[in-house]
């Protein structure tokens, strides 16, 4: 009797071991396919973080201790005005001053307009020229491009311009593909 007692012991242990080994086996392939679903989404979120990283990067030039960047550009549907919105920085150790020069749009058709107004965005009637500048401040500033007759959904190119640190230099900040809202 206390054999059959012993072996059914050993038996039910053996069930309760194979049971166990299933289940483990089980959770070993949910943890392999779970991991595999993680590695998949981490693929994917990189994915999307480039591809807003290369969105994002459109809109900010960096040259000669000076970067631009383009915070908003928009187009009013009953004037035909363009106004860009940006900030200017400056990253240099020397007093410098930033003016802005003749700035440029050309659409998609190849038309090209040109303005020289170039605002502070809070107060319109005033230019901008921002004299002894503080480095890695960034200074607001406004462009507007006035009647442009066609509705834009884009730009092909965006140039800002602003007076090199040399006398007579100046410095070009292409920007490319920008769209525009409404």
């Amino acid at each position: 009797m206390k054999t059959f007692l012993w072996i059914g012991f050993v038996l039910c242990g053996l069930q309760s071991v194979k049971a166990q080994t299933a289940t483990e086996k089980q959770l070993q392939q949910e943890i392999v396919t779970l991991k595999g679903k993680l590695k998949e989404q981490a693929e994917r979120t990189t994915i999307l973080k480039e591809a807003l990283d290369l969105r994002e990067r459109g809109k900010e030039i960096k040259k000669e201790d000076v970067s631009i960047r383009i915070t908003s550009l928009s187009q009013n549907q009953e004037s035909g005005e363009v106004s860009v919105k940006g900030l200017i920085t400056y990253h240099g150790t020397k007093k410098r001053n930033l003016q802005f020069v003749q700035q440029q749009v050309v659409d998609p058709q190849g038309n090209t307009y040109q303005t020289y107004k170039v605002v502070k965005p809070n107060a319109e009637s005033e230019d901008v020229f921002f004299q002894d500048v503080t480095a890695e401040i960034p200074y607001a500033f406004l462009i507007k491009f006035e009647s442009i007759s066609e509705k834009l959904s884009a730009l092909s190119l965006m140039r800002v311009q602003i007076y090199g640190d040399f006398p007579g230099s100046i410095s070009n900040f292409d920007f490319k593909g920008l769209e525009v809202e409404w």
